[in-house]
């Protein structure tokens, strides 16, 4: 196992000191940093700021392995020891020990020890150990131990272990162990 560490740790450290000798040598012979939405590729991260692919790039993470990572937009595979968090969009599958968030939409599974948290819409699979929150609409099954949070609509399956809380223009099923609360247009 320590070896294993190690080896991992080795890996990571020699693929951000290549990605950084590559910004130096760019940076040398005066040429601009790529920014286009077709870059993308392999983010190994141990933490913000500390992985192979820069977050502010306009590019999509293909494959992220890390243990708290921070990546623009996800299209493919996250697989996080912690966290992982990407700033627009996620397409695939994340999957991290306590939290997943995404800034914009996320369309397949999320799972997380402890939370999910999409700031604009899910479509397809959100399981946590505690809460999951989407933040305008949710179409699929989002379910959680203690506590579900849909925004304005969902349409598919809420649970949670204690609460749901689906948007006003909810279609679907909520189950939960203590109560589901529904929220009403104001008139």
């Amino acid at each position: 196992m320590k070896k294993t560490f190690i080896s991992l740790v080795a890996l990571l450290l020699t693929a951000g000191a290549l990605s950084a000798q590559q910004q130096v040598s760019r940076m040398a012979t005066q040429q601009p940093v790529h920014h286009s939405n077709s870059c993308g590729g392999v983010n190994l991260s141990i933490w913000k700021g500390i992985a192979t692919q820069r977050a502010d790039t306009l590019g999509s993470t293909w494959l992220n392995l890390g243990i708290v990572s921070y990546m623009n937009r996800l299209n493919g595979l996250s697989v996080n020891v912690l966290a992982g968090a990407t700033r627009t969009d996620a397409i695939g599958l994340q999957l991290s020990g306590i939290a997943n968030a995404t800034g914009g939409s996320m369309q397949g599974i999320q799972v997380a020890g402890i939370t999910n948290i999409n700031g604009d819409k899910l479509r397809g699979i959100s399981l946590s150990g505690l809460v999951n929150i989407s933040g305008d609409k949710a179409q699929g099954l989002m379910a959680s131990g203690l506590v579900t949070i849909s925004g304005e609509e969902l349409q598919g399956v809420s649970s949670g272990g204690l609460l749901t809380l689906p948007g006003e223009h909810s279609r679907g099923m909520q189950i939960s162990g203590l109560a589901n609360i529904t929220r009403e247009k104001a008139a």
